[in-house]
């Protein structure tokens, strides 16, 4: 299977439009990508490897947040990725230290190359069927986060968010990733004993 390797996460918002530069407007399509990338292999991995792990609450999804380089591998300037900013509360502190906030860029859009500047976007991505949607905004998740250019950031694209459920499931965010392997299911109480050292490590 052909991949493409990116360093953020990728989401999926809201349907809409876009305004071509023929003044038309037209619904965006959605690029899934699969993501190629080396991370933890079990549970046991994903909690030794987060130097911290949290519950929080989705605040709000900011659009705009910036621009990279495609990471397309068959023409990697042909356009841009728009960045989003996932802005998080921390409801609870598992493993490590946490701000108060925390904010998450995401791959948002594919942005066309006009001379070098990113103009009208193309299509919304979706990394391995991730969806973040403004009625995601108040829901709960948990991250698990590294420490990069000295700050805080999700551990990996398929492995740094889970959906938190009403009853205690950890339900990930992305089709790939250890957590989405069913004998990797697990519940917050799981999360907050192993981090509190009471029961030891998750049985594999």
């Amino acid at each position: 299977m052909h991949v493409c390797t990116i360093m953020f996460c990728t989401i999926l918002l809201t349907a809409g439009c876009t305004t071509g530069s023929n003044g038309s407007t037209h619904e965006l399509g959605t690029v899934v990508i699969h993501v190629d990338e080396l991370g933890p292999s079990t549970s046991n991995e994903l909690i030794e490897q987060s130097s911290t792990i949290v519950r929080v609450t989705l605040d709000s999804i900011l659009e705009g947040a910036g621009y990279r380089a495609s990471s397309n591998e068959d023409e990697p300037m042909s356009e841009f990725v728009e960045l989003i900013q996932l802005n998080f509360s921390t409801i609870e502190t598992f493993k490590g230290e946490s701000p108060a906030q925390l904010q998450i860029l995401w791959d948002g859009y594919t942005v066309s190359n006009v001379d070098g500047t990113p103009a009208e976007r193309l299509n919304r991505v979706s990394l391995a069927g991730a969806e973040f949607k403004p009625n995601n905004v108040g829901q709960s998740f948990v991250l698990f986060l590294t420490e990069r250019d000295n700050r805080l950031d999700i551990i990996t694209a398929t492995d740094g968010i889970a959906h938190l459920l009403s009853n205690g499931t950890i339900s990930p965010a992305t089709t790939s990733g250890v957590l989405g392997i069913a004998s990797e299911a697990k519940t917050i109480d799981d999360i907050r004993n192993v981090s509190s050292g009471e029961s030891g490590m998750f049985a594999e």
